[in-house]
């Protein structure tokens, strides 16, 4: 645990060291300025120049618009060996003033927006979809319309950057309730009980927020405009965030739940459940999230999520169960920690991180899709040994003590 908290200082530091070096780079280059310019200092500005403009672009934050080509529209072979093409940048300000008008009422179009908003689905979508599409469209309405009432859309791609006064206001009362009140439900709960059973009684905690959402909701109302987002309406990406981890983190634990009782049924033993189905159950939505983030252009911010997120469970996960093993006054073994499949989950483990060391290096941190297909593989692999183990066809890596004897003894006491 002492060991993912260096991580995050490291981390911490790393980012701020960044903003230091940029700030006396900048400094030096105006200095430079001041200066004569001979040949020798064009040099020298022209040096820090470039590793100014380097770290600069790992700072800067970008905003890219999104494909309108799709997938499907090119060949298999030159959509796997084609090189990527850089995206257009989005002018936020453009896309946020589109409609303004200093003329125009506060609440001109309220609900008209208001049920814009809410549609499920997109009437140009809808025209170019087939049946099959359209069935899908209809199927996923209810869950969209749901997501759209409790999740604040912040899209720097929309007009408006996504906002609806109506809808918006309303996301203040209603996402830190259903949040508080799910959140209790769930991790106060009784271990004999479903949590769903305790929504009733942790509903008066939601009542209690409104206390100081509603006063919140009616000052964001008077205060803003239907034409125009206000400058705090970037505030909403925290009631986005909560609000995304929240529904992805219950997701996921109901599809394990649900994966935990068809192993029972069908009396799969629990070690093998948790090291395939569950595993995969639970790393679902960092699947879906990560594989979203780098189709929309944003794969570097994706590959740091695949390094963070098992680093922070292999670590945390690990240091948590230990310490709540050993304070409630359990004992600990490698044995009871690894069960049958930790060892090769551990060997599979150290061959993928070597792997992409081994690729970074010699690809000089340039990732190709091939890449991505051995990484793929190696976690096949993976699956293969665990079948492997649980048939009995091969054995687990077990550290087998050897027999004590003493000497003298028969041999068949041996």
């Amino acid at each position: 645990m002492l060991i993912y908290i260096v991580y995050l200082v490291v981390t911490v530091l790393d980012v701020y060291l960044m903003h230091v070096a940029i700030g006396s780079l900048r400094a030096q280059i105006d200095a430079l300025d001041s200066l004569e310019q001979t040949q020798d200092v064009k040099q020298q500005r022209m040096a820090l120049e470039k590793k100014y403009n380097l770290i600069k672009l790992d700072k800067r934050v970008d905003i890219l618009k999104r494909k309108t080509t799709s997938m499907s529209s090119e060949s298999s072979f030159t959509y796997m060996t084609k090189r990527p093409t850089k995206r257009r940048r989005i002018d936020m300000r453009a896309n946020r003033s589109i409609v303004y008008n200093v003329f125009q009422r506060r609440n001109q179009n309220l609900f008209k927006d208001f049920f814009y908003a809410l549609r499920p689905v997109d009437l140009a979508d809808w025209r170019k979809a087939n049946m099959l599409m359209r069935t899908f469209y209809i199927t996923r309405a209810p869950v969209v319309i749901i997501c759209a009432i409790y999740i604040p859309l912040v899209d720097y791609e929309k007009d408006l950057n996504g906002w609806s006064k109506l809808l918006n206001c309303l996301h203040i009362i209603i996402n830190p309730a259903i949040t508080i009140t799910m959140g209790k439900a769930l991790i106060f709960r009784e271990s004999s009980r479903l949590w769903y059973s305790n929504i009733p009684d942790a509903s008066i905690y939601g009542f209690y927020s409104f206390a100081v959402t509603v006063p919140i909701s009616i000052f964001v109302f008077c205060h803003s405009r239907t034409a125009a987002p206000p400058a705090y309406h970037w505030l909403y990406t925290i009631m986005n965030l909560t609000g995304s981890m929240f529904l992805t983190f219950q997701c996921a634990s109901e599809i394990t739940l649900i994966m935990d009782v068809c192993g029972r049924i069908l009396n799969v033993e629990s070690d093998f459940m948790g090291a395939t189905v569950k595993a995969i159950a639970s790393a679902l939505g960092n699947l879906v999230t990560n594989t979203s983030m780098a189709m929309l252009g944003y794969e570097k911010m994706a590959y740091a999520a695949t390094i963070g997120s098992p680093f922070f469970s292999v670590l945390l996960g690990t240091g948590a169960a230990l310490a709540a093993k050993i304070l409630t006054g359990g004992s600990v073994t490698a044995e009871k920690m690894h069960g049958k499949y930790g060892e090769n989950a551990f060997v599979l483990l150290i061959l993928g991180l070597f792997s992409t060391l081994l690729w970074t290096a010699v690809l000089n941190y340039n990732a190709r899709r091939s890449v991505g297909i051995f990484s793929m593989g190696i976690y096949l692999l993976y699956l293969v040994f665990t079948l492997l183990i649980k048939n009995g066809i091969i054995q687990p890596y077990f550290f087998i003590q050897p027999a004590r004897y003493t000497y003298g003894e028969k041999d068949d006491k041996l």
